[in-house]
């Protein structure tokens, strides 16, 4: 199977926040992230159906998960179970997020801190 550059869709929330998500089907999910700024702008996430795994491409930033506050930067792979709320901040941060199963967008809160 081949998922074309043009078959992704923008699910991106702001200007410093974009994401491309890649339709694979229902098993598996595979996103593309470019952050210069913070995700979300205030508060956290929260994905109440998949596990995330997000693989640091390129870029630095910060991940508080759980309210734990970690340095991330190229080569780093972050994995986050379901339910546990989470934020990013980052500088020419470019991630790509692998879910199980697919993501959409409804299965995730976003909460206030």
């Amino acid at each position: 199977m081949k998922i074309s550059k043009s078959d992704r869709k923008f699910v991106g929330y702001s200007e410093d926040w974009k994401i491309f998500d890649y339709p694979t089907g229902d098993d598996l999910g595979f996103a593309y992230h470019e952050l210069n700024g913070r995700a979300p702008e205030k508060g956290q996430t929260r994905n109440n159906v998949c596990d995330e795994q997000f693989y640091v491409i390129s870029g630095t930033g910060t991940m508080v998960v759980d309210g734990e506050s970690s340095e991330i930067a190229e080569g780093d792979l972050i994995i986050i179970d379901k339910g546990t709320a989470h934020y990013f901040t980052g500088k020419n941060l470019r991630i790509i997020t692998i879910t199980k199963p697919n993501w959409y967008e409804e299965q995730c809160d976003f909460l206030d801190e």
